[in-house]
């Protein structure tokens, strides 16, 4: 038995209370979910799995009420997992959509009735939109046009991706995670100056590591290991728009508009922004009435 498998039997049996809580939660949300479809009045609707609350402000505003129930889930893998179970009891009228994320970078295909998004996740989707020049209109305080902006946050961005996807390709070989990103605060490591955004990449991977030997106190990543893997992984030429975390760069972009890294107000601005002729042009929406026509339903008017 390896390292990594006896630390996370350890969590377990550390926690038991709140994995009982997360699967009764789950349970109870299955529940709900299983009356509403054998409804007689929901008989030809289709089920949608969402990630979460701002999943579903974001795509109720796509989906036709009287053909579609949307369902905020708390994360993706319950999106997974539920979605799995309701198949393998024979409901066919159930969907779920999730951030790639890394998928499309580790060769991750999406299980049946499941959908991903084209880049990272749905951020990174809505600000490589012209929804961002919408955004834009109401925040920039100067004529700095969008294609300059990204310019600016693009580079740091992907950085800090890069950390994100090494830790990921840890856990998509079967080992234990080694980094934790909730804690960063971006103002210790990305200042405004004159306009610029200036990226402090020592303090970044400083400030990542002590964070994430508050969660873990054996790290078996050093400053200089995850240096040489950013390095490595950047080398590679990936598509930085399936490497940065949207969220990532609605926190930069809110160091540009706002002076702070208030990425929820530029999240929430953007999906105010962002249309349903935006969401048409992507291959999630092509996708999805794909699938629809195969089955006769409709999700869309």
């Amino acid at each position: 038995m390896t390292d990594g498998s006896l630390r996370l039997i350890w969590r377990l049996l550390l926690e038991p209370n709140s994995l009982r809580t997360e699967s009764n939660k789950l349970d109870s949300k299955l529940s709900e979910i299983r009356l509403s479809i054998q409804h007689p009045s929901n008989e030809n609707k289709v089920f949608i799995l969402l990630e979460g609350n701002t999943d579903i402000k974001l795509f109720r505003k796509f989906f036709t009420k009287d053909f579609t129930d949307t369902t905020g889930l708390d994360g993706k893998e319950k999106v997974i997992q539920a979605l799995e179970i309701l198949l393998q009891e024979g409901y066919t009228q159930i969907i779920g959509i999730k951030d790639a994320d890394f998928d499309h970078l580790l060769n991750i295909h999406p299980s049946a009735n499941l959908f991903i998004t084209n880049m990272h996740d749905m951020e990174m989707q809505m600000l490589e939109s012209s929804a961002l020049d919408a955004l834009l209109a109401e925040y920039r305080k100067t004529d700095i046009e969008s294609h300059e902006i990204k310019a600016k946050i693009y580079p740091i961005a992907l950085v800090i991706g890069c950390a994100r996807f090494f830790d990921e390709k840890k856990k998509h070989a079967g080992e234990e995670r080694d980094l934790c990103f909730d804690s960063l605060k971006f103002k210790n490591f990305v200042q405004r100056s004159n306009g610029q955004l200036v990226f402090n990449e020592a303090q970044f991977l400083s400030e990542l590591l002590n964070e994430s030997k508050k969660r873990k106190q054996s790290l078996d990543v050093t400053n200089d290991t995850l240096k040489a893997e950013i390095e490595s992984i950047k080398s590679h030429s990936h598509d930085a728009k399936q490497i940065c975390s949207g969220h990532d760069m609605t926190k930069l972009l809110g160091l540009v508009c706002l002076q702070n890294p208030n990425g929820e107000e530029m999240e929430k601005a953007l999906r105010l922004a962002y249309q349903f002729t935006h969401f048409q042009e992507t291959t999630l929406y092509a996708n999805l009435c794909t699938w629809a026509s195969q089955q006769n339903l409709k999700l869309f008017s």
